[in-house]
């Protein structure tokens, strides 16, 4: 797009999904339809993607936003480079807002039919499009994201549920990116009692107070969000925290972090669950997308963090979520 003599710099935009080193080029390839692709996986493309490049596949997989895992296990699988989903092996990324402007949410069973294509081929190519002086910026998947992904072309959605989450003993070294805090953890005392404090308010239904520890300034920054989570907390029959506000025992609890945790000492970012059961054990949370607070789940979740306010320096903030979609529950754990 030209802005004509407005600005001494003009800004080309080129979708992410050019197939070849330009769009002359594209022209000249088949159309990638299912009859005319090749069956594969996201693993074999993922693991071998220079073979894979500008090949018209056909791969059945989990989709998650812009997002074609292998299956379930893909979901929870760590990722090396966190700017390429595609270094886990188990990950490509879905580009073509035509076919992809109506995604449906949360986690869905899909075969994708596409072009294998390449952030960094993409890039090349608006480079070489683009004339002297001119400052290309490619949008679309590869605007933010960078590895290998597919130009779709036609997606066939499978089941309407989810797959089920995975937890406890699936848990492995590079599987899912929430551990609890070990033992000796220097923030425990502290969390413990922020903890104590977020559930004592739960359980009293003291609105204010957890207002005041979700947000800045409840009365006037955020007045409507902070409204809507106090009614999850406290007036929602459907919310996991239900169960926990009225049972007359306190719940089972448990801290979990971040299985890679930042360099920093003062970083006491945890997430705090409470079992709606007598035992949670084995059922725990391994991902922190799946600390959503489903009514599904057998436990209810918060997360607080150090935050950083104006004036006053940095201070507890808790975060809950509020999903509406994720995997489903495991029908037998």
């Amino acid at each position: 797009m030209k802005l004509g003599g407005l600005l001494p710099l003009v800004i080309c935009a080129l979708l992410a999904g050019s197939p070849a080193p330009s769009r002359a080029a594209a022209t000249h390839l088949p159309a990638c339809t299912a009859a005319s692709a090749e069956a594969a996986t996201v693993r074999r493309v993922a693991g071998d993607q220079k073979a894979y490049r500008g090949r018209c596949v056909t791969i059945s997989g989990v989709v998650k936003g812009l997002q074609l895992y292998d299956d379930v296990n893909g979901v929870y699988q760590r990722i090396p480079d966190v700017s390429d989903p595609s270094s886990s092996g188990a990950a490509l990324g879905l580009d073509n807002p035509v076919r992809l402007g109506h995604l449906l949410p949360g986690y869905r069973v899909a075969t994708i039919t596409g072009r294998v294509q390449d952030c960094d081929l993409a890039r090349r190519a608006l480079d070489r499009s683009s004339a002297p002086g001119e400052v290309a910026m490619i949008v679309g998947y590869c605007h933010y994201r960078n590895g290998a992904y597919l130009w779709v072309t036609h997606i066939s959605w499978g089941a309407a549920s989810p797959p089920e989450r995975r937890m406890g003993a699936a848990a492995g070294d590079d599987y899912g990116d929430l551990v609890p805090a070990p033992a000796d953890w220097p923030h425990r005392p502290a969390v413990q009692a922020l903890a104590a404090r977020f559930l004592r308010a739960l359980r009293t239904g003291d609105a204010a107070t957890l207002a005041n520890l979700h947000f800045e300034d409840p009365v006037t920054d955020q007045r409507d969000d902070a409204r809507q989570l106090v009614a999850f907390l406290l007036r929602d029959g459907r919310s996991p925290f239900a169960s926990i506000r009225t049972a007359k025992a306190e719940p089972q609890g448990v801290i979990l972090v971040r299985r890679e945790a930042n360099d920093d000492p003062d970083d006491y970012s945890a997430f705090i669950c409470f079992c709606r059961s007598a035992d949670c054990t084995g059922r725990w949370p391994i991902a922190t997308f799946d600390a959503d607070n489903l009514p599904s789940r057998p436990y209810a979740c918060t997360m607080v963090e150090p935050y950083l306010v104006f004036r006053q320096g940095k201070r507890p903030m808790f975060r809950t979520p509020m999903e509406r979609y994720g995997l489903s529950e495991p029908s037998n754990p």
